[in-house]
């Protein structure tokens, strides 16, 4: 079945698996396959997660082919129609190689599944790296590719770059804004903790306070609701509505006070 899709063009991805704990050669299947790139994952550290399943694969391959962040990832959740939730394992991580595929073809119409594969592992970041103290197959753990991280951790913008001549990153936006150290927010409004308003979705930032989400919120026209997440050293999301209030752990939102009449 997988070699049809070879030949169908269709590139298949797969998780590697999240028995990591049991140690080497512990890939599972289909993503042990050699045909196939099979995904280990990563924590927010650059650390390999500890249940990410281990190479080489039973036919001595290679395995995972390479990593990408899957634990405490913020995903839709199951207990509501608009809620979230915080999941890890390797099926966290293979969707970020698909999305990563899927961005490159965009800019490489027609690649084929080899020059994809080329194209993310030979683009791959691995100098952030925290290996664990252990040698699958006989690769050091700080040779790569090993199997333990595979060939590195997905750098998507990297393996863009490399067939586009002059691409740059564009500078983030960041606030330039902070509150008064010895602001109490009582000017932001009651603050509710893991509560997310949804919708009415104006502009959001990385930035690593409340405080400074709240000043993001009052200098920006329009803003009347603003979202702080404890996600990734801190995100902020502004909002001109407040919709429907939901729970999301490690949310706190805020709603300003009407302007004083007269």
């Amino acid at each position: 079945m997988i070699i049809k899709w070879r030949e169908a063009g269709i590139i298949p991805v797969f998780a590697n698996g999240n028995n990591g704990a049991k140690g080497c050669a512990s890939s599972e299947h289909p993503g042990m396959s050699p045909q196939v790139i099979g995904v280990g994952f990563t924590d927010s550290n650059d650390a390999l997660s500890i249940d990410s399943s281990l190479g080489p694969s039973f036919l001595e391959v290679l395995k995972p082919d390479i990593s990408a962040p899957g634990s405490d990832i913020r995903t839709a959740g199951h207990f509501s129609d608009d809620g979230y939730s915080l999941c890890s394992g390797s099926s966290l991580a293979a969707p970020h190689v698909s999305g990563a595929i899927a961005l490159y073809l965009s800019a490489n119409k027609g690649a084929s599944y080899d020059q994809v594969y080329r194209a993310l592992t030979e683009n791959v970041d691995t100098d952030t790296l925290t290996p664990p103290n252990k040698t699958c197959g006989g690769i050091p753990n700080t040779q790569y590719p090993n199997n333990l991280f595979g060939h590195g951790r997905l750098n998507i913008f990297k393996a863009v770059a490399a067939s586009i001549p002059g691409l740059t990153l564009p500078s983030q936006s960041k606030s330039t804004q902070a509150l008064n150290p010895t602001d109490d927010l009582s000017t932001c409004g009651t603050l509710e903790d893991n509560t997310h308003y949804v919708g009415g979705d104006l502009a959001s930032f990385n930035l690593t306070t409340v405080e400074s989400c709240c000043a993001e919120c009052k200098k920006t026209p329009g803003c009347k609701v603003f979202v702080w997440y404890n996600l990734n050293g801190g995100f902020c999301r502004l909002k001109d509505t407040q919709g429907p209030k939901v729970a999301v752990d490690g949310a706190i939102a805020g709603v300003l006070p009407a302007p004083a009449s007269g």
